[in-house]
């Protein structure tokens, strides 16, 4: 393409260099006579036609052959596959840690809000922020908490996750990573599909369903799930990524304070 863009511009060189001067025209009429009658593409000139007719006619096409051939290759070019194989960029590596850091400091929170007279209000909330967590689906009933824990994107930040651990530690940490982000997942959705009042696919039932089927032994699955593998699946992630984990946990800590479990708001007062 290129090749012949370089073509049709020397052609076009060549035509107007070899060109002599134009007279001044003999009069209007005749002038636009004639150029109307070079424009006919389909026209061929008569087998007596001069040079100058000739030279006329190349003059006038070398303009319109010149800015064809600038304008594209001015214009970027891109190839007929892309974007067929192309990635979304990660997420940073830091910000991946921090939202970790975030729902290990809910769950923790959560499962000893159960034991409290709360913990109906936090059933629901856990309940429909695990869901949101592996869905990115929001129900009716749903808390502050449940919306910033959505905000987190789990999912987008568990898949970078293996990439960078694939880059870092090779085929073994890539493997590894992934087992742990499958188990996290599957730990989220068993707090929303245990009892077989919902599932990870269908709409949320009303707020109001999900409490009249409550009971207390729910609310202690939930807190043993938490606690037992959700809280130990992400601190297994995390530790996965020493370099970065001291930083991204003073970060939470003072940015994100009042998401702090309760062991750690006292040690920091």
């Amino acid at each position: 393409m290129l090749f012949l863009i370089a073509v049709c511009i020397q052609q076009a060189r060549s035509f107007h260099l070899t060109s002599t001067p134009r007279a001044q025209t003999d009069s209007a009429t005749a002038s636009g006579h004639k150029l109307t009658n070079q424009a006919k593409s389909s026209e061929k000139l008569p087998a007596d036609a001069t040079i100058k007719d000739i030279n006329r006619r190349n003059t006038l096409f070398a303009p319109a052959l010149a800015a064809l051939a600038t304008t594209s290759l001015l214009s970027p070019t891109r190839p007929s596959n892309a974007g067929l194989f192309s990635q979304a960029p990660r997420r940073q590596l830091e910000l991946c840690i921090v939202s970790l850091l975030r729902l290990q400091y809910w769950a923790e929170a959560t499962a000893q809000a159960l034991q409290q007279d709360t913990r109906k209000s936090k059933y629901l909330e856990a309940r429909l922020a695990c869901k949101a967590l592996v869905t990115g689906k929001i129900g009716g009933g749903a808390s502050l908490n449940v919306y910033n824990l959505n905000s987190l994107q789990l999912k987008g930040c568990l898949s970078d996750l293996v990439g960078y651990a694939g880059d870092q530690g090779g085929a073994a940490a890539k493997r590894k990573v992934d087992e742990i982000q499958t188990d996290l997942l599957e730990s989220l959705a068993s707090v929303v599909e245990f009892d077989g009042l919902e599932t990870t696919i269908d709409p949320s039932p009303r707020a109001s369903l999900t409490m009249s089927m409550y009971t207390d032994t729910k609310a202690m699955f939930v807190r043993r799930t938490l606690l037992e593998r959700v809280v130990p699946d992400v601190q297994a992630l995390i530790k996965m990524f020493p370099d970065v984990k001291s930083a991204c946990e003073a970060y939470v800590k003072t940015t994100y304070a009042d998401e702090l479990p309760p062991r750690l708001r006292a040690g920091s007062e």
